[in-house]
């Protein structure tokens, strides 16, 4: 792509680490763009993001007390008065943000409607080669692939290759799909991990297991018969298995039968 687009004179220095600012700036116009054409994420939700989400809590929750806060001074609401509420009155935004949720039918509303109360959006994640997006809706997903990639594409003249290994959704922990017009997954494999829907990563043991036994008795029984010494033999070990074994080896505490 870069290579049919740009065009430079001689004078200009080319090669690999060139090729490496070109691929690294064309994927930071991509995260910028996703981020432009849709609501990414946040990072950090109100501490009642969950029971407002739900719809359930409102009959069992008081009705929020906000008319002696500063009376018309805010659409109470709206995300802007919901955030108000969380800096002078906690307790009220998270009875209000309850109340005025239970009255949207439709979940992904809700989703947005919190999603605006959040803070630092997380936007599109660059892993060397790989951008990893994550977003609260079904509607944010659609908003990502029809605007943000089709802009991208016509831009830069290119397609994506849509795929269960390539470009895809995967939606998580049992979220809603039949709304999402593009290819879904139900588990990716990112810089040589294999992620899963509910991020148990029985996949990934599975895989580091077997791999690991083969090469353990691959070594073992060619040690044998060369009748390599025991030192020699735990050397190789560290050097041939331990790496495959300890590669993301930061996912285990997440997997508890494991060990």
């Amino acid at each position: 792509m870069s290579s049919s687009a740009l065009k430079f004179g001689a004078g200009i220095p080319q090669g690999r680490k060139f090729g490496v600012h070109v691929f690294t700036s064309v994927m930071t116009f991509l995260r910028g763009l996703l981020k432009l054409c849709c609501n990414p994420a946040k990072t950090i939700l109100p501490d009642f993001a969950s029971d407002a989400i739900s719809a359930v809590w409102a009959r069992f929750t008081p009705p929020p007390q906000v008319h002696d806060l500063t009376p018309g001074c805010c659409n109470w609401d709206s995300p802007e008065g919901i955030r108000l509420l969380m800096s002078v009155a906690p307790e009220q935004a998270r009875r209000q943000a309850i109340y005025t949720l239970a009255t949207i039918a439709d979940k992904d509303d809700r989703i947005e409607l919190m999603e605006a109360c959040g803070s630092v959006p997380l936007g599109a994640l660059m892993f060397v080669d790989d951008i990893v997006a994550v977003f609260p809706s079904q509607t944010a997903v659609n908003q990502a692939v029809h605007l943000g990639l089709q802009r991208y594409e016509n831009m830069f003249q290119v397609e994506f290759n849509f795929g269960p290994t390539k470009t895809a959704v995967l939606p998580m922990f049992g979220a809603a799909s039949d709304q999402i017009s593009t290819v879904l997954c139900s588990d990716y494999k990112l810089l040589g991990v294999q992620f899963d829907e509910f991020l148990d990563f029985t996949k990934r043991s599975s895989h580091v297991l077997r791999v690991g036994k083969v090469l353990f008795y691959e070594l073992f029984n060619a040690a044998s018969h060369a009748h390599f010494p025991a030192p020699i033999v735990a050397e190789a070990i560290v050097q041939r298995i331990e790496p495959v074994i300890l590669f993301a080896a930061e996912i285990w505490p997440l997997v508890p039968s494991f060990y």
